[in-house]
């Protein structure tokens, strides 16, 4: 499903998706220069493939869970608004461009690769296969909740709890990279 293109009129770039079943790919378009915005309504919204958000397009998730199966890349503009975007496919899933998600889940049962440093503004949940930094940082601002590995073949940050007020770290998780910037503290709760 493709929303913009070279014809989108300027003034007419808003659109509005309603999901009720899932879309094999998402591609929103800016070919016409005039930024089209599409934003999701009423209902969440999967994607059974692929993820792609133009160059000087938006894709507003108005708070409604986004479930993605297949990889995720932004050179546009991605407004989570309080929403949860989750990874579950069941091979390998990209995530790729510089993005700020609210909650990010990842049920993805193989390996879920940063291709770009991204933020995870509040809750990041790490359920299944592997997270892959390559080489670039995931920007915690809230709690992490973690029961997989994270690895890097590259040496970065890894996971960086940077938030604004005290976070907590809940899981079994084996770090490769994890850093504390955080000056009000993190928890590591026992037993």
């Amino acid at each position: 499903l493709q929303i913009g293109n070279a014809n989108t009129a300027a003034g007419k770039g808003n659109f509005t998706i309603y999901a009720g079943k899932a879309i094999k790919n998402l591609l929103t378009d800016n070919s016409s220069g005039n930024t089209p915005k599409l934003t999701m309504q009423v209902v969440p919204m999967t994607i059974e493939e692929n993820l792609t958000i133009g160059s000087g397009t938006e894709l507003d998730a108005n708070g409604l869970n986004l479930v993605l199966n297949g990889n995720f890349t932004n050179n546009g503009t991605f407004t989570a608004n309080g929403n949860n975007t989750i990874f579950n496919g069941s091979s390998s899933q990209t995530i790729t461009g510089l993005t700020t998600f609210y909650n990010l889940l990842d049920s993805c049962s193989s390996s879920l690769i940063q291709a770009n440093d991204i933020t995870v503004a509040n809750e990041l949940h790490l359920t299944s296969g592997t997270l892959d930094h390559a080489g670039h940082v995931l920007h915690a601002q809230g709690d992490v909740y973690s029961t997989i590995p994270t690895t890097s073949s590259t040496v970065c940050d890894g996971i960086s709890l940077d938030g604004s007020s005290q976070q907590q770290i809940i899981g079994t998780s084996t770090y490769k990279y994890l850093t504390t910037n955080n000056v009000n503290g993190i928890l590591i709760p026992t037993g």
